[in-house]
């Protein structure tokens, strides 16, 4: 009637829509949409037009109907605004314009009866009539319902102050709205969502009251186990309200942060939340209540004491109210928080102790070179008498020892970081061999211990590898042997074999020395350990050596494996594959050649070293080149000297550490000189105390065409100067 339509007229959701004016379609759409998605209550006022033409003010309200999570239906009604046509449950009327109305309203049930429970009772409660959904769910016929009151369903749930205030309001002409709990004739509880509305008499009293109950029993009984679900479990459980406060807590959520839950009811969630993540906390809970909930987020939480708990929330919207769980992730943050700190505190740790080694290994290199290259020239002077020859030859032996100690804690620092690299370079094997041992036979056979060496290879056979590498591990071996046997014999043979097309150099070193138990044999390859802690005493070391060996092994793919019986002696067996050279041409004569003195009698080379030790040093091991040298003693004199050359230099020695300006910006200025005057380069070779693989690849960043450590040996620096200043004979 309110549409001016006839009864029997079914609306749709599309065609409802169609008696509101045009501007308000689109809005009222998409408000009523969304109550619907959200499973909010929905209200809206606004313009129809009734089929005669006429304009009527309308509110329209309604509520959806909620089963098993879902929205299956939406129920409401609308009220007419227009002061001259009231709407009928709400205001006076007529005796006609009741009996008209409730004509509409009977019209209607047909309607109601689908979707709800619904009856009308009189003014005193005694129910008038009941349609087929409530004799069903009652239990009860029509005649038993009808004349009498709902006391007949009365559950006994609800005390007399609830049904108070229930009549206080419907008696008043209010709308109640409320759960209620009522007894089927079987006595099973049956709880319904109810509505009440009361109709009006001429008078403005209530005359009838039409109540529209939903059937809500199986989701009350779904949220009285997760009720007790909730109060029972030890997971810490909340529930909010839409504006983000606390509406119920159980024990194990108040036991988290110490507070009772008096305390914590009807109190924001963010009051709980350090200040400092209140904003982030915040934007989070705003995503959950528009039904975007998103990954466990993670807060710190004031303690009821002041200290702070780290908690980690989940939570999903359900029907107006915010449900969540947290977990009390505190001891996993702090140990995350050690692990993170210890994990600093290590990279702190290793980055001083980089620091320490590259200054320890500049110190120790710079006096080193004197001692090395002048000992290194010494012992090229054909005019040495036998006991000068002697004593040149401790000096350098002393220095190449001490040299090698050097190399051991630098490599041990490399391996630890795992930035040891292997060259690949074309080797004679023998050559290597007997190269890592000569020092070691000279040694033995002083000591009066027989030293002898077999070979199981062919002369020519060249690999591919790091022989340097080799030639440490060989050093070490042969070095402990010697070391640790007094009197007797140290024997040492070495083979490549031939392993499905794959060459493996196999060698043992077997002395007679004094041997470590079985047991130890172990102990022997970890980093500072001897088989004894007397041993250091006695023979002297650092316990790097072997430890160093094994993981070379390891590395180049190949095993270092240990025999030992005290007083029997120790045999040590080395395996490691290699790689056969694809040409045998030029080795032997690279080899033969290394000791070349190189005529540079018409180069000129600029020196740039501080130390006036080492400009000695390099001024002697020079000296048979007969080359014009000019030595400066920082960067900028070196730039500057190179920049100001009337004759151009043919070659650069570059300290790196020198006061006023280090080696690689004077580096990187000569270039940028050279490319402003598009000058060809001058080959740079860095020569620094600086050996460590970071201080190479700098030198090579810097502009360098390579790097040579200190202490220099002679035959190693020729090589080099051959490589950029090739012999002119």
């Amino acid at each position: 009637m309110l549409h001016g339509v006839d009864a029997a007229y079914q609306p749709t959701f599309e065609n409802a829509f169609e008696y509101c004016l045009p501007e308000y379609r689109d809005a009222l759409k998409s408000s009523l949409l969304q109550a619907i998605d959200q499973g909010n209550e929905w209200q809206c006022k606004f313009d129809v037009q009734l089929s005669d033409g006429s304009r009527k003010r309308v509110k329209a309200e309604g509520r959806p109907i909620v089963e098993g999570g879902h929205v299956t239906a939406f129920m409401g009604c609308f009220e007419e605004l227009d002061a001259q046509v009231n709407f009928p449950l709400c205001s006076p009327a007529t005796p006609v314009a009741i009996e008209a109305r409730m004509r509409e309203l009977f019209e209607l049930r047909a309607i109601i009866d689908e979707a709800a429970i619904f009856s009308v009772s009189d003014k005193h409660g005694k129910i008038l009539s009941a349609n087929q959904n409530l004799i069903e769910i009652s239990g009860y016929s029509e005649d038993e319902l009808l004349g009498h009151s709902h006391n007949i369903m009365n559950s006994g749930f609800h005390g007399p102050e609830f049904f108070a205030r229930m009549w206080e309001k419907i008696a008043s002409g209010e709308v109640w709205r409320g759960e209620i709990c009522n007894k089927n004739k079987s006595g099973d509880l049956l709880w319904f969502d109810t509505i009440i509305y009361p109709v009006l008499d001429q008078n403005g009293q209530p005359d009838r009251f039409l109540s529209l109950r939903l059937d809500i029993t199986e989701k009350v009984q779904s949220s009285h186990l997760v009720s007790e679900f909730f109060d029972v479990s030890n997971s810490p459980s909340f529930v909010l309200d839409g504006r983000g406060y606390l509406r119920r807590v159980n024990e194990a959520f108040c036991g988290s942060l110490g507070y009772s839950s008096s305390d914590l009811m009807h109190t924001p969630l963010l009051n709980l939340i350090k200040p400092e993540e209140r904003h982030a906390a915040t934007d989070a809970f705003r995503k959950i209540v528009v039904g975007r909930p998103g990954a466990s987020l993670e807060f710190t939480c004031l303690h009821a004491s002041g200290a702070e708990r780290v908690l980690t929330f989940r939570a999903n919207r359900f029907e107006g109210q915010i449900f969540g769980s947290a977990v009390d992730v505190t001891e996993e943050f702090e140990r995350k928080k050690s692990l993170q700190q210890a994990k600093q505190a290590a990279i702190e740790a290793n980055q001083s102790k980089s620091a320490f080694l590259a200054n320890m290994s500049h110190e120790i290199r710079t006096p080193l070179n004197a001692i090395i290259g002048v000992a290194d020239v010494l012992s090229r002077d054909q005019h040495l008498e036998n006991h000068q020859r002697e004593l040149v030859d401790m000096i350098y032996d002393a220095g190449s020892m001490l040299e090698g100690l050097l190399t051991d804690i630098l490599d041990l620092s490399k391996i630890e970081a795992g930035k040891l690299k292997l060259e690949e370079t074309t080797f004679l094997p023998m050559e290597e061999v007997r190269s890592a041992l000569r020092l070691h036979m000279l040694r033995a056979q002083e000591h009066g211990v027989f030293f002898a060496c077999t070979e199981d290879m062919a002369e020519g056979v060249q690999l591919v590898g790091d022989p340097l590498r080799l030639r440490q591990i060989i050093s070490n071996l042969a070095s402990n042997a010697v070391k640790f046997t007094e009197k007797g014999s140290i024997q040492v043979h070495a083979a490549v074999k031939m392993n499905e097309a794959l060459p493996i150099l196999e060698l043992y070193i077997q002395d007679t020395g004094i041997g470590f138990p079985v047991e130890t044999a172990g102990e022997v390859f970890e980093r500072f350990e001897q088989s004894r802690s007397s041993d250091t005493r006695v023979f002297g070391g650092t316990g790097l050596g072997l430890a160093i060996s094994s993981s070379l092994a390891r590395d180049m793919g190949g095993s270092l494996r240990v025999r030992s019986k005290p007083g029997a002696g120790t045999r040590f067996d080395l395996s490691i594959p290699f790689v056969v050279a694809p040409s045998k041409t030029t080795l032997k004569e690279a080899v033969k050649s290394d000791a070349t003195v190189p005529d540079l009698s018409t180069k000129k080379i600029l020196v740039a070293e501080d130390s006036m030790v080492n400009q000695k040093v390099l001024r002697l091991v020079l000296r048979p080149t007969q080359c014009d040298i000019v030595f400066v003693e920082n960067g900028e004199e070196a730039v500057r000297a190179f920049q100001e050359a009337e004759r151009a230099f043919d070659l650069v020695l570059m300290d790196m550490r020198m006061p006023k300006m280090n080696g690689h910006d004077a580096v990187k200025l000569i270039r940028s000189f050279e490319v402003r005057n598009a000058l060809v380069p001058t080959p740079i070779i860095m020569v620094s105390a600086n050996a460590m693989g970071h201080n190479v690849q700098e030198a090579m960043q810097a502009g360098c065409n390579t790097h040579i450590a200190k202490p220099i040996r002679q035959k190693t620096l020729f090589a080099e100067i051959a490589r950029f200043l090739p012999d002119p004979g």
